[in-house]
């Protein structure tokens, strides 16, 4: 019987246990008598009692209390460790009914509305250690697998907080430096985690943080990020003959300026139709704001540019402006802005389209968090 204990200490499911100190315990824990198991029984009825039963979050020191109990009754419960079989019925139904206490208590401190970064560190000192127990304690399992997905909302958090919190600030690259240096943090922390995770959600958390730091660090090395911009067809409109003159809108950022020209042709003596050669054209803007848009006008007689109008594209900026994206918005595809101009009688619609490099889902995720 020893030598069966020895060798499912050494060997159960989520791996191998990686000390002979951990089989050891696993054994001991398994050798313990039914007087031994009822007595630690009674000891966790006591702790039960005095433990906070709904939202509030305990003291770390009680919650590794909680943590062995966990970690005992989950391995008597084991097939292969035998425990169970060799314990009278009500010994059996107490160890049940125990689990399903600590099962309750538990998904009460997930649920909590304290925010996920105050229940993580709590709720992993609970988990800690417990591993595979879908086939022992599947409630348990959904509580690893719930604990997961709290630690993705906490990123979410952290990244909706920082927005928030820098949503008038200057500068886009101290924002970007902070969303780089949190994510990296956390990263650290998920890859430390000690809690099992029943459905992966480990690697996939690690692999949108990264995503979402090289995002930043190539923003902050390029200082720019791209577009398509189009210009639709317009008329112009006015009460008596009007010159037709070649037109040119500039898109002004931080650091860029690009020139489109606007090609007249005579709809009639009153109206003038003006639009970009090409349906459409890549654009590269600079972080951060203002966008503007200069209308202007060649002048022949002067032979020289006339700024006709100046408008400002991001007097509204979208969530991501903080990071220095003004224009870009997760719900539109397409970024359209109306520009009236009462005194020439114009009115033009631009668009921009196919941003890149593409906002990493969760970013997004962490702005409709936000919203």
């Amino acid at each position: 019987m020893l030598l069966l204990l020895v060798i499912w200490g050494l060997s159960y499911r989520g791996g191998l246990i990686p000390t002979s100190r951990k089989s050891e315990d696993r054994v001991a824990i398994a050798e313990m008598s039914e007087q031994e198991i009822l007595r630690d029984l009674d000891d966790l009825n006591r702790l039960v009692k005095v433990h906070p039963r709904s939202e509030q979050l305990p003291q770390v020191e009680e919650v590794k209390k909680f943590n062995q109990h966990l970690r005992r009754l989950t391995l008597w419960l084991e097939p292969n460790s035998g425990v169970m079989d060799r314990l009278a019925e009500p010994t059996r139904q107490r160890i049940r009914s125990a689990l399903a206490t600590l099962e309750e208590l538990l998904q009460k401190k997930v649920e909590s509305n304290h925010p996920p970064a105050d229940r993580i560190p709590i709720l992993t000192d609970y988990l800690e250690g417990l591993l595979d127990l879908a086939d022992v304690a599947p409630k348990l399992t959904d509580i690893q697998r719930q604990f997961w997905q709290l630690q993705r909302a906490n990123v979410m958090w952290e990244l909706a907080s920082i927005l928030k919190r820098r949503k008038d600030a200057d500068s886009p690259l101290t924002t970007l430096g902070e969303v780089e240096s949190k994510l990296k943090s956390l990263l650290v922390e998920v890859n430390r985690c000690k809690v099992f995770d029943p459905e992966g959600a480990r690697p996939k958390l690690k692999e949108e943080l990264q995503n979402v730091v090289t995002y930043c660090e190539n923003l902050k090395r390029k200082m720019t990020y791209q577009a398509k911009f189009r210009v639709k067809p317009f008329l112009q409109n006015a009460p008596q003959p009007i010159e037709i003159a070649h037109r040119a809108l500039t898109v002004q950022s931080p650091g860029k300026s690009q020139d489109f020209g606007l090609v007249p042709s005579q709809i009639d003596d009153l109206q003038i139709q003006f639009k970009t050669k090409q349906k459409d054209y890549p654009i590269t803007l600079g972080l951060g704001t203002p966008i503007t848009i200069v209308l202007s006008i060649y002048d022949n007689g002067e032979d020289k540019w006339i700024t006709l109008e100046q408008f400002d594209l991001t007097t509204e900026p979208g969530p991501l402006a903080p990071l220095g994206l003004p224009l870009i918005r997760h719900d539109q595809e397409k970024i359209t802005k109306l520009l009236r101009l009462q005194k020439l009688k114009l009115e033009m619609k631009l668009e921009f389209s196919d941003f890149r490099p593409l906002v990493p889902k969760l970013l997004w995720d962490a702005v409709s968090h936000q919203e």
